[in-house]
């Protein structure tokens, strides 16, 4: 392969000249035509026209080359990857801060590492608010400045992206992930620019830097952008994220109906009443009305009124979670995260609701391996290692907080007895047969290793967690699985 990439073509001023690149393995794989440039300063816009690649980006989505790629693992060069990313080869160019690229041009390829250079002339950043944004862009040849204030509207943001990429060259765009949602990216990249929306937590700051503002954040973005040092957030669907508000409204419903119920049996407490048996059920609802037409021995008319309003909160978000529930069983029945909820559904812990709420919360599993997907969750230890000393902590606990949640309440169903059911039968008759099986052996290999971990002594929420890390990659498994 290193033989392979000897020959190359130079990319100069964005233009190309070379030949093509000859070798056994590459004519497997259908590339050719390598190039290479140094990384902050190249760009390839011209390269990827007379290559016939995207305008917006050299390669295609991460999931259609997770489906070619799956299982392999190649090292070329200085980069190993494993099947995700841009779609072509890179490694080492004449010089160390150069990258070869080797885009394919056949199908079928099992080689993939990502792309290390920035494709674009332009980079923006913009730090994004509920009211303004504050907007950087860097030309990256001149090294010319442009800087703006914005009102907080998709109509004059995009115009100005738009402006700046006709004044300087072709741009690419990066805002930081939050409460402002995905719809500027998705607007962006409407008109043919490419949209980074960066993950806060994995943004390089400058440790002795003690001055913050609008702009030096767009600038600090923009200067990122250009050096691809970004961590993307994944952009959802509009399908997949009006989804997943209707799964974390049900998620929150939940969270208000166990607090507003905490508020009413402390009220009780307070008074010495205590319900000895199974709480919030028909029987505990008539225990409560009775001690209310009794008086809360003897309580005064504010105690009464304040149980009142307690009660009439909990029932209220009762009758709206049970609104959401309904909601969620109906679009888990007929919509496109119906085949992955079926198949989460083949292991024990997941029902329609839990595993709905994991599709929508994951969206494109093939971005994962069975290996990475705990670590997105934040189920896998840190760690801070350092020459011969390694040293391992609690989990991470980064990523997706709701996902997480959902997988440590459903690992605690595989402690008991496993005995598959009438329920758990009329799940695996929905799903593909090979599907099925696969949740019976996971169904079975989660209970064992419960049991090696109680014989062991280990604490039980320690445990739990341990599954949980282990189930999050049987529900990968699954949802994935070729039938």
């Amino acid at each position: 392969m290193e033989q392979a990439l000897s020959d190359h073509a130079d990319v100069r001023n964005g233009s190309v000249q070379g030949h093509q690149a000859e070798s056994e393995e590459l004519r497997e794989c259908g590339a050719g035509i390598g190039c290479w440039g140094r990384r902050t300063q190249m760009n390839l816009f011209n390269t990827r026209r007379w290559l016939g690649q995207p305008r917006s980006r050299l390669g295609v989505s991460q999931s259609t080359v997770r489906r070619a790629l799956r299982g392999s693992t190649v090292t070329i060069g200085l980069r190993p990857y494993v099947g995700e990313g841009s779609w072509g080869l890179v490694g080492p160019g004449p010089r160390s801060a150069d990258s070869w690229i080797i885009p394919e041009v056949g199908s079928g390829c099992r080689h993939a590492l990502e792309v290390l250079v920035f494709t674009e002339r332009t980079a923006v950043g913009l730090d994004v608010h509920a009211r303004s944004v504050r907007a950087a862009a860097l030309d990256t040849v001149t090294g010319e400045l442009v800087q703006a204030r914005l009102a907080a509207d998709t109509s004059v943001i995009v115009p100005w992206v738009l402006g700046v990429q006709e004044r300087f060259g072709v741009a690419a765009a990066a805002y930081e992930a939050g409460p402002t949602g995905f719809g500027l990216a998705r607007a962006i990249e409407q008109v043919g620019v490419r949209c980074v929306v960066a993950a806060p937590s994995k943004i390089l700051r400058p440790a002795g830097d003690r001055i913050k503002t609008d702009a030096k954040d767009a600038i600090l973005l923009a200067r990122l952008l250009r050096m691809e040092e970004l961590t993307a957030v994944r952009v959802p669907t509009p399908a997949e994220e009006a989804a997943r508000d209707l799964a974390r409204a049900r998620e929150d419903a939940r969270t208000d109906l166990m607090a507003a119920r905490h508020r009413l049996s402390k009220l009780l407490l307070r008074h010495g009443l205590v319900y000895d048996k199974g709480a919030w059920t028909g029987v505990h609802d008539v225990w409560l009305r009775r001690v209310r037409r009794e008086g809360l021995l003897g309580a005064g008319l504010g105690t009464l009124t304040a149980f009142d309003a307690a009660y009439d909160a909990a029932a209220a978000i009762q009758a709206r979670k049970k609104r959401l529930e309904d909601a969620i069983e109906e679009m888990a029945a007929d919509s496109q995260f119906t085949a992955v909820t079926t198949r989460l559904c083949c292991l024990r812990g997941i029902s329609t609701l839990t595993g709905f709420a994991l599709a929508v919360e994951i969206g494109d599993w093939d971005r994962f391996t069975g290996a990475t997907i705990a670590a997105y969750l934040g189920l896998v230890p840190s760690e801070h290692s350092s020459g011969e000393s390694r040293a391992l902590g609690p989990i991470t606990k980064t990523g997706n907080t709701h996902a997480r949640r959902l997988l440590i309440e459903a690992a605690w169903h595989h402690k008991g007895s496993y005995r598959p059911g009438k329920t758990m039968k009329a799940r695996w008759a929905k799903a593909p047969a090979p599907v099925a099986a696969r949740g019976d052996a996971g169904n079975r290999r989660l209970h064992h290793r419960w049991q090696v971990l109680a014989a062991k002594n280990k604490k039980h929420t320690v445990a739990n967690t341990a599954i949980a890390r282990e189930l999050a990659g049987w529900c990968w498994s699954l949802a994935t699985m070729d039938t």
